[in-house]
């Protein structure tokens, strides 16, 4: 596509809104769509995809509204169908978000295209599928260098073949077909973050928030101080001001221990390259800017610090509040005002956008909750400067440097992710990670769950329902997990110790049971290492056995054989069970625990170890039980389990 040799121009361009992109227009390749500013602040280019040859943006181009500049020549007569097809799909979008995302993937599939020499792709019908099937190819060997991830080649995959559907209606379920689909692979479900983590992430927001905050609203000269768990960032007025101890990197402009601009014998030093004149004019320009900065309460670096604040104190209220992003950007102005001034309402309210317009309530609390966005109302105020905004959040114009005349705009709903790119590594520890609003929901459900809430109260905070509670906000904490693992296996650990060799002395004083030996019939005991046993002991039923203190286990083949057997019979239930969560929940455990003991007693000896195996094939090759659990699994059988 980007032929080094060719000459890339502007062109003439129009325009236009999504709801005016279904227009027939004579020239569709003048045509650029303009989104919603909150959503993309300059026009989509799609009449450039009319040109087999396109020129990425410069980088000096970036923040400025200019066309894709194209070769000319390589205008393409046969594509102003299919741009006309693109432009009326797009008019039927309601989300401008969407909009941005598949403009996105179809920029990378023209550009594959034209790159790859199948820019005729939908131009002819014949010329689509071998160069579906070769971009087919493509992802999957991106995916194998991990280089793509299979939800995005999946995704990619899929606007292909929509792609030649908008442009061959006729053949799209043929051109599909030709093709192979890449399974889409879920990511692995989020877990709450530690509680070092979400502290040292809470923490580091709130410190972020209140320093920057104090520094503009005291108009304190620059540069600007920032200290918190051992981290020091010192930030001169410049795009290469900032300057922390996280990184090695030396700026000769500034001399970061003393807090001031270098002299130019200071900038040689750590510049010896640079000439004297270049050091003269750096010190000079850079005293210039400093001197600007701290005679203007709202110079453009002022102002970008009081923007990274509202981000810092929008991402802290998070923590506390615990709504879902979607959400939390809805909370409106007046609403936080009324929540300040009344000692009653203490509560935001939104609406659940996925959940069929479900209205929800979020709690902030009178104390830190509170305290906090009080202070977050007074930093909003100094930015908006007499400007009027009726959501609560909300972010300045980021196209290129804060301007005291910007417009505010609504905050996207990755802030969180946007926010933690411009504090890690700077004001954020490199090992923290990111805290993203779905963990933050996680960690606020592990603790209630921990405190003892019912499932039905976590689900009223959060505002989901029970099941969504169950299924996707159950998950403990590393710590938890960590300390329930090492609970776990210390219990399991016992077990293995009970496996006793069979000695006469002993034999009087124990009972024969189904699944070994008892050490004192009719009394059970729940093992003291085991805070909240899975099964309950009961000497009515055999499966709480194991996590008694009287269970004993012979290591012989009549005890193997029982363990076995009841081994086989769990198994066997977990397999058929209609309700999966519960039978895992209730027979996971006793089946690891039956294989720890069976590991422990193989490692005895060698003959100790043909002996399980001899056993293990007499049960799971032969299916021979014993009486006992042979009975269990036909009473089973009779009441229509199949096994």
């Amino acid at each position: 596509m980007n032929d080094h040799g060719a000459v890339f121009s502007s062109r003439e361009t129009d325009v236009v809104n999504v709801s005016q992109s279904n227009h027939k227009y004579l020239r569709p390749e003048r045509i650029r769509i303009q989104l919603d500013k909150k959503i993309s602040a300059f026009p989509l280019d799609v009449g450039s995809f009319s040109y087999e040859m396109r020129a990425r943006k410069d980088r000096t181009d970036y923040h400025k509204d200019t066309c894709t500049k194209v070769v000319l020549s390589s205008f393409s007569e046969q594509r102003r169908e299919l741009v006309r097809c693109i432009l009326e799909c797009f008019s039927y979008q309601k989300s401008h978000s969407t909009i941005l995302n598949i403009f996105r993937h179809y920029r990378t599939i023209f550009d594959w295209c034209d790159q790859n020499g199948h820019a005729d792709a939908f131009v002819y019908a014949d010329a689509v599928v071998p160069a579906y099937q070769l971009f087919t190819q493509h992802l999957n060997h991106r995916i194998s260098f991990n280089e793509l991830k299979p939800a995005s080649a999946s995704k990619l995959q899929e606007i292909f073949s929509q792609l030649a559907k908008i442009r061959f209606p006729a053949s799209a379920q043929n051109i599909r077909r030709t093709a192979i689909p890449i399974i889409r692979k879920n990511p692995p479900s989020e877990v709450p973050p530690s509680e070092n983590n979400f502290h040292a992430y809470f923490s580091t927001c709130l410190a972020v928030a209140r320093q920057l905050s104090e520094f503009v609203l005291n108009n304190d000269n620059f540069p600007f101080v920032f200290q918190h768990r051992g981290i020091e960032v010192v930030h001169f007025p410049s795009t290469r001001g900032r300057i922390t101890s996280l990184s090695n990197r030396l700026v000769p402009l500034y001399n970061q221990a003393e807090r001031r601009i270098s002299t130019i014998e200071e900038y040689l030093n750590l510049s010896p390259k640079s000439t004297r004149q270049t050091a003269a004019k750096g010190v000079r320009d850079s005293q210039l800017n400093l001197d600007s900065a701290n005679s203007n309460p709202h110079h453009s670096s002022r102002l970008g610090l009081a923007s990274l604040a509202t981000r810092a104190y929008s991402c802290a209220l998070l923590c506390i509040i615990g709504a879902s992003p979607s959400e939390f950007i809805q909370f409106d102005f007046e609403e936080a005002l009324d929540i300040e001034r009344s000692p009653m309402k203490k509560e935001f309210s939104s609406v659940k956008l996925r959940a069929g317009g479900k209205k929800t309530r979020y709690a902030i609390g009178r104390k830190n909750g509170l305290t906090i966005l009080r202070e977050y109302i007074k930093l909003r105020e100094w930015i908006l400067d007499g400007k009027k905004f009726d959501k609560l959040f909300f972010v300045i114009d980021g196209t290129g440097p804060v301007k005291a005349n910007d417009n505010p705009y609504e905050l996207m709903v990755l802030f969180t992710s946007l926010y933690y790119r411009s504090v890690h590594s700077v004001y954020l520890d490199p090992n923290i990670p990111n805290i993203t609003a779905t963990s933050i929901r996680k960690y606020k459900s592990s603790i209630l769950h921990l405190l003892g809430t019912s499932t039905t109260d976590v689900a009223d905070v959060l505002n989901h329902t029970v099941s969504t509670n169950i299924n996707h906000y159950s998950e403990a904490r590393i710590e938890q997990q960590q300390n329930e693992f090492g609970n776990f296996w210390q219990s399991v650990r016992r077990a293995a110790e009970l496996v006793l060799e069979r000695s006469h002395d002993r034999e009087t004083n124990l009972l024969s049971t189904a699944t070994g030996h008892c050490d004192d019939f009719n009394n059970p005991r729940p093992e003291s290492s085991t805070a909240a046993p899975v099964i309950e002991p009961n000497c009515r039923a055999q499966y709480g056995c194991l996590y008694c203190e009287n269970y004993v286990c012979h290591a012989d083949e009549i005890d193997m054989h029982k363990l076995l057997s009841l081994q086989y019979v769990i198994n066997a239930v977990r397999n058929t069970a209609q309700d999966i969560i519960h039978a895992e929940t209730l027979y996971k455990d006793l089946s690891i625990r039956i294989e720890f003991i069976l590991e422990a007693l193989s490692k005895r000896s060698e003959a100790s170890t043909n002996l399980i195996k001899r056993i293990k094939y007499k049960v799971h090759e032969l299916g021979e039980l014993t009486v006992f659990w042979e009975l269990r699994l036909q009473r089973y059988e009779k009441l229509g389990v199949v096994f």
